[in-house]
C-alpha cells in the first residue's frame, strides 16, 4: 500500500473557486489521499460546498470552525491528519492531476519535497542550504509547493504561528528545516497558483488584507512585525548557524520591514527599533558592515532598498535624535 498523503485546504470566502480546487485534488492519479477541508468560519457558500463534496468522496473530511486565520485553519487540519505526508493547498488554487504520483518516487528519499523550484537535485542540509534557500529564494517560502513528513511535524510539535499574519509560512518552514536532513527539489510544475484573477476575492486578500492588518500596515508596524519574526528565527538558530548567516537573515528581514509598503517614513521610532534589536543580538561591527556592503553590491537588490539601508545605518551611526526623514 502506498503512503497516505493528507491534503489540507484552508477555506475562507472562496466560493467561486472552491469546486475547481477540490476537483483537482479529487482527480489525483495517486489515490491514497485524505482531503481535509477546513472551513474557517467562511460566511459565504463554502461551508455547504464542503459538505457536498464530503458526500461525493469518502476520502474527504470537513472541519467547521470559528474564523481564526489561515494558520489556525492549517493547524486544525494537522491535528486530525492521518497521512505520512502533508500537503497544504490554498482553496483558490488548483493542482495538476499527476502531481502526487510523480512526486511519490521521492517519499523514501527525502524529509521535504519541494517542486516548481529553480533547482532539481537532492540536498543535504548545511550552511550552503541557507544561501540557496533563504537568500536566493530558490523554492519559495510558501507551504503549498512542498510536501512535509507528518512524523517530523508531530514529533516536534510544529504548528503555524497564529500570532504572525505575514511570514507565518516562512517561520513554519524555517522551523521544520532544523529537523529535516534531506530535501528533494523538483523543477516540475504541479501547482497552479491563482494570481491573475480578481485579487479582492482571493484567499490571500481575505486572510491577509481584510481579516488581518499586518500586510497593509504602516511602515513602523511592518518593521516591528519583521523584527519580531526574525527574533523567533534567531532563537531557533542562534546556536546552530555562524554569525555571518544570522546577520544576513537580519538584513533580509530589515529590508522587508522598510521596503514592503512603498513610501515609508524613516523616523526616530524606527531607528529605535533597529537599535534595540542590534543591542539584543550584539553582532560584531565587522560582520554587520560586511553584510550591509554585500547587500549594497548585490545586483538583485532594489535601488530604493539600497537607499533606505544607507539612510537607516547612517542615522543609527550619527544619532537617533536626527532620525526624521522621508523617502
Amino acid at each position: 500500500m502506498n503512503p497516505l498523503v493528507s491534503i489540507i485546504v484552508p477555506i475562507y470566502k472562496v466560493e467561486e473557486y472552491l469546486d475547481e480546487c477540490v476537483e483537482s485534488i479529487v482527480n489525483q492519479t495517486y489515490s491514497d489521499i485524505e482531503i481535509i477541508l477546513v472551513d474557517d468560519g467562511s460566511p459565504d457558500k463554502c461551508p455547504r460546498l464542503c459538505d457536498e463534496w464530503a458526500k461525493k468522496d469518502d476520502r474527504i473530511k470537513v472541519i467547521h470552525k470559528e474564523n481564526g486565520g489561515v494558520s489556525s485553519a492549517r493547524n486544525a487540519g494537522i491535528n486530525i491528519a492521518k497521512g505520512e505526508w502533508i500537503w497544504f493547498v490554498d482553496s483558490d488554487d488548483s493542482v495538476e492531476k499527476d502531481a502526487l504520483e510523480e512526486l511519490s518516487e521521492y517519499f523514501n528519499a527525502a524529509d521535504l519535497i519541494a517542486f516548481n523550484a529553480k533547482i532539481d537535485k537532492l540536498y543535504t542540509k548545511d550552511e550552503k542550504f541557507f544561501d540557496s534557500y533563504y537568500f536566493r529564494y530558490q523554492f519559495g517560502f510558501e507551504p503549498w509547493n512542498k510536501l512535509y513528513k507528518k512524523s517530523i511535524i508531530v514529533d516536534n510539535d510544529l504548528r503555524f504561528d497564529t500570532e504572525e499574519t505575514v511570514g507565518e509560512d516562512l517561520l513554519f518552514n524555517i522551523t521544520y528545516y532544523q529537523y529535516a536532513d534531506k530535501y528533494k527539489f523538483s523543477t516540475s510544475k504541479y501547482y497552479n497558483f491563482a494570481y491573475n484573477f480578481n485579487f479582492s476575492k482571493s484567499i490571500f486578500y481575505n486572510y491577509r488584507v481584510v481579516y488581518f492588518s499586518a500586510f497593509m500596515s504602516n511602515n513602523e508596524k511592518r518593521l516591528e512585525q519583521q523584527l519580531r519574526l526574525y527574533s523567533k528565527i534567531y532563537d531557533i538558530y542562534k546556536n546552530k548557524l555562524d554569525e555571518r548567516i544570522l546577520v544576513q537573515l537580519f538584513i533580509m528581514h530589515l529590508i522587508s520591514g522598510i521596503n514592503q509598503t512603498g513610501k515609508s517614513k524613516i523616523g526616530k521610532s524606527n531607528c529605535k527599533l533597529i537599535t534595540n534589536s542590534l543591542k539584543k543580538y550584539n553582532f560584531s561591527k565587522k560582520t554587520l558592515n560586511l553584510a550591509i556592503e554585500n547587500f549594497l553590491n548585490c545586483e538583485n537588490a532594489s535601488f530604493l532598498g539600497k537607499i533606505r539601508i544607507k539612510i537607516f545605518f547612517t542615522l543609527l551611526h550619527i544619532s537617533v535624535k536626527l532620525a526624521i526623514m522621508v523617502i
